[in-house]
């Protein structure tokens, strides 16, 4: 009886530690900000490993960060250091893909998030008049006009994702698949 409870108790307590633990918190955060101010060196330094992009949306407070966890991209979206609004985890080929666009002057590169029937849309492109643009888009149900954009302010944006993956046959940008639907402009 006694050996029975022991291993019960062990078994319990083994559950509730593994269910209790989370190896990393994805939220939506900016380097040049007050709440990276207040954070522990060791998690800035785990976030600068793992974030390939993040930006600050103009006349908002909202955010967009990127992650990337081994072959995956975790999208979060809201509000910084809080509980994302939007979380996606993107896997290549089935919910994540890349889209070009624009002209020859002003090529455009999107990186294509799928949730459901929306598809959340980064787009990326350098202006040699402006320098690198960066806008969010959304879109429903394959429907050619987005039900939300708004451009990021560039200002914030930390970006080793486009600036530096674009054409980089080892990156994970240049070996997405294609999405098949090219109306992102």
């Amino acid at each position: 009886m006694k050996k029975f409870l022991f291993i019960s108790l062990l078994f319990f307590s083994i559950s509730i530690l593994v269910k209790g633990i989370e190896i990393f918190e994805y939220i939506p955060f900016l380097f040049n900000s007050s709440v990276a101010d207040n954070l522990p060196q060791q998690f800035l330094n785990e976030l600068d490993k793992k974030i390939v992009f993040t930006g600050k949306m103009e006349d908002t407070e909202k955010i967009v960060t990127i992650y990337k966890e081994g072959d995956n991209l975790i999208y979060v979206y809201g509000l910084e250091g809080k509980k994302p609004e939007i979380k996606i985890v993107g896997k290549a080929g089935k919910n994540l893909f890349k889209n070009f666009g624009g002209m020859d002057l002003e090529p455009w590169y999107h990186l294509v998030f799928k949730n459901k029937n929306y598809s959340y849309v980064i787009t990326y492109a350098d202006n040699n008049d402006f320098g690198p643009r960066y806008r969010l888009e959304v879109y429903k149900d394959g429907n050619l006009n987005p039900i939300f954009h708004k451009r990021l302010d560039s200002s914030t944006v930390t970006d080793v994702f486009f600036l530096d993956y674009i054409n980089d046959e080892e990156s994970i940008f240049y070996n997405l698949p294609q999405d098949r639907v090219p109306f992102y402009y």
